[in-house]
């Protein structure tokens, strides 16, 4: 069951992470104005939190809202001069992208208790079963373009998929299972910032002033966003990776089989903890007693 949770929820964040996600603002953002589409697919950043209060019931405060509002105020200073589109088919694309990556965060977020190496991995091969897919739908002559690239031209590839896809989306998801998604999303809105750095220091080119006032305004947003989030370091790991409704379900059927068929408290508890550490095996048992006892508000009895 771990294993097709872990597979299924993998699955879902390939769909709407690469075909809703990556396809679509692939084929849709060069018939828009870069700014526009800039502005367009920052939207997902709101989109995740809005979905993640609203499902995962995670709390948005005011200081937060304040720093993502002036994350996005300094993304537009960086796009420029958005113009409004002559055809808004495209624009709705871009959105229904940010609106599935809004959907990937969330799910990223629901996988609490779940090896980030194996839940990459999995979206990792049907993202590439998705892309090949949609490249044989939408596109021509992949077959000669791949038989044309030289030695060298494999390097940057790989990098690519060793850097971007299994250190960074690991290193993705495993935030969002630890922290919340108001907390981590905002960060997205750094991208272009972080690509305007990168084209300073490798091509060289040349950096004005909205680019500083951008980065700052984004910058000042993503310290509102942080330094206002509660504290974890001190917080339980069971308190940090709260459960999903059907988890909890689980836990508390266990309690309840164990306690119908004679078994006396304590049995009943170990039966619940032993559910519990299946789906959440990276909580220390001490750790996980106790939570679960909180959780069916019984004693803890050693």
């Amino acid at each position: 069951p771990a294993r097709a949770r872990t597979v299924g929820i993998a699955l879902l964040i390939a769909i709407f992470a690469v075909a809703g996600g990556a396809l679509a603002l692939d084929h849709a953002v060069p018939l828009l104005p870069p700014p526009t589409a800039l502005l367009l697919a920052g939207a997902a950043v709101p989109m995740g939190i809005f979905l993640a209060a609203l499902f995962l019931r995670e709390r948005f405060g005011w200081t937060r809202a304040a720093g993502l509002v002036m994350a996005f105020a300094g993304l537009a200073v960086l796009a420029g001069d958005p113009a409004a589109p002559a055809d808004w088919r495209p624009a709705l694309i871009v959105l229904g992208a940010a609106f599935a990556w809004a959907c990937a965060m969330v799910l990223a977020r629901s996988t609490r208790g779940t090896s980030p190496a194996a839940l990459v991995a999995w979206a990792a091969l049907f993202s590439a079963m998705l892309v090949g897919a949609g490249s044989y739908v939408l596109e021509s002559g992949q077959i000669e373009s791949v038989q044309s690239l030289h030695p060298p031209d494999w390097i940057p590839l790989l990098a690519l998929a060793a850097g971007g896809t299994i250190v960074g989306a690991g290193l993705w998801v495993r935030l969002f299972q630890l922290y919340p998604v108001s907390q981590v999303a905002p960060f997205l809105l750094a991208v272009p910032a972080a690509v305007g750095l990168i084209d300073f220091g490798w091509h060289g080119v040349a950096l004005d002033l909205f680019f500083f006032g951008g980065t700052t305004l984004i910058l000042i947003g993503l310290i509102l966003s942080v330094a206002t989030a509660p504290s974890t370091s001190a917080m339980p790991l069971a308190l940090r990776q709260p459960m999903s409704a059907d988890d909890a379900r689980a836990v508390a059927m266990a309690y309840r089989d164990e306690r119908r068929t004679g078994g006396d408290q304590r049995a009943a508890l170990n039966a619940a903890v032993m559910v519990y550490r299946i789906r959440y095996p990276e909580i220390p048992e001490p750790e996980a007693r106790s939570f679960v006892a909180g959780l069916l508000g019984k004693a803890v009895t050693a």
